[in-house]
């Protein structure tokens, strides 16, 4: 590694220290300010700068907010009676959320894609009800942003709430898909 690189990390862990729980830009704007001083100026390239961004998200775990959610006109809760009634069974989700704690994600994490999968699924319309209705939903994020879990989890709840059919669209390349496939197995 890169002398100065490690000087770097070693300063811009000194300042995650006494973070929580740090955001992704949180991260990059210290690694921006120190790398700007004139001791690091050119001596760490912006390919070395992300590459420590990522090893300090994995090192210190990152916040990240709970997106932002478009609403239909017509939109009407009904996830929450639903789940009070014990009308769905979390099968495929208890174990999917069991896999993402196997496999390292924290508690909260885990919480958070729980609340979240619970708000895509509530927008996406009872399957109990025999009107007519029509939705689709998108997730967008950057690389390695959590977008699998966040695609996987909706369809393991769908499938718990009794959806018959669930498409999803993730890209045109196999390499997402290929991912999906290797984590959910």
């Amino acid at each position: 590694m890169n002398p100065d690189l490690q000087k770097l990390e070693d300063i811009v862990s000194a300042q995650l220290a006494g973070e929580i729980r740090p955001t992704a830009h949180t991260i990059r704007e210290i690694i921006a300010e120190f790398s700007q001083m004139r001791m690091y100026a050119g001596k760490v390239s912006d390919t070395e700068a992300e590459q420590l961004a990522r090893l300090s998200e994995e090192k210190h775990g990152i916040s990240m907010g709970l997106g932002a959610i478009v609403d239909a006109s017509d939109f009407k809760p009904w996830l929450h009676d639903a789940k009070i009634g014990g009308l769905i069974d979390p099968y495929y989700w208890d174990r999917y959320r069991q896999l993402l704690g196997k496999n390292g994600l924290p508690p909260g994490v885990v919480r958070s894609t729980d609340e979240v999968t619970d708000k895509i699924l509530d927008r996406l319309g009872d399957p109990r009800d025999l009107s007519s209705w029509s939705r689709r939903g998108m997730v967008v994020g950057h690389v390695q942003s959590g977008k699998t879990a966040n695609y996987t989890g909706p369809v393991c709840k769908a499938a718990d709430a009794g959806y018959r059919l669930i498409i999803v669209i993730a890209g045109i390349h196999n390499n997402l898909r290929n991912q999906t496939q290797a984590e959910v197995g």
